[in-house]
Order: structure tokens, then sequence, then C-alpha cells
């Protein structure tokens, strides 16, 4: 399996390939274990324009520690492998979409598009916290399969 990082599902005879951008894998790569958090800038008004416009910006916002500590525990969780920064992983799509079936079974639930639509409705207005393992699984089988008969890949960019 690809992580939920950077990666994609195929409809290749794959069991989960690695590519690099530039066909080969970096002695070092630069960003290993780094997490960068990037605020967002606030609009501002026209004065606000006419600052910038000058290239007087406002200092920017400081992360608090907390934020970086639940971005790094992200990267950790749901990041590259240990040696694969950079790279893009690469996944079976007709496997994937053969654990999907098999988990479907599991917590017995019917693979179909209308069923699972109907599922996930069931926990849009008065509960859209409950059971978010359920809801990603509706959401990941009804996604697979969308790519699978169209002949498209299933990205995974975080």
């Amino acid at each position: 399996a690809v992580d939920a990082w950077h990666g994609v599902y195929v409809d290749v005879d794959i069991d989960r390939e690695v590519l690099w951008p530039d066909g080969k894998r970096p002695e070092k790569p630069a960003y290993e274990g780094r997490v960068h958090v990037f605020p967002a800038e606030k609009p501002g008004g026209f004065l606000g324009r006419v600052k910038r416009w000058f290239g007087l910006k406002p200092p920017a916002p400081q992360i608090p520690d907390a934020v970086r500590q639940a971005m790094a525990a992200m990267v950790d969780a749901y990041g590259a492998r240990e040696g694969e920064c950079g790279a893009l992983q690469v996944g079976n799509l007709r496997a994937l979409c053969d654990e999907l079936d098999a988990l479907l079974e599991v917590v017995q639930l019917p693979q179909s598009v209308e069923a699972l639509t109907s599922t996930i409705e069931s926990y849009e207005n008065d509960r859209p916290d409950d059971d978010p393992h359920i809801q990603g699984l509706c959401h990941a089988w009804i996604t697979a399969r969308f790519a699978l008969e169209n002949r498209t890949p299933l990205w995974l960019v975080k």
C-alpha cells in the first residue's frame, strides 16, 4: 500500500513501487524529517495592498509549538516511509479495491455506490464526526471504484 501523503494507485500489475523525480534515489533527501508550516497571509484592504506594493509587509505570525508538534505527528503518521521523502509511491488499484471490498464485508456494508452514499449521508446532518473510519471507508471505496471504472489514477496527496 502507498502512504496517504504522496502516492497514486493505478491499474497496473505491481505490488508497490517508489518513483523518484529524476529517476534515481538521492543519497540524502533535502527535507527528511523536517516539517514546514506556512501560515496564510490575511488579505488586507486597499491600504494593505498599497503597503505590499511598496514591499511593506506585516511580520509573519508566529506558529505555536502545539501546531508544529501536531504537524510533525501528522507527518510521522501519514508521511513517506523512512528514506522515501520526495518520492512518488505507486500502488496497485485493483488490489486496493479488493482490500476495500474485504473491509466492507467485515463491517457488513453492501458494495454499491448507492448504499455507501446513503451511509455517508446518514452522518451528514446530526453526527458528521461519528465513525470517521466507516465514512472514510465508504469514500475510499466509491472513489477507488470510480478510478478503476474510468481508467484514471487515484491520487493521494496530503
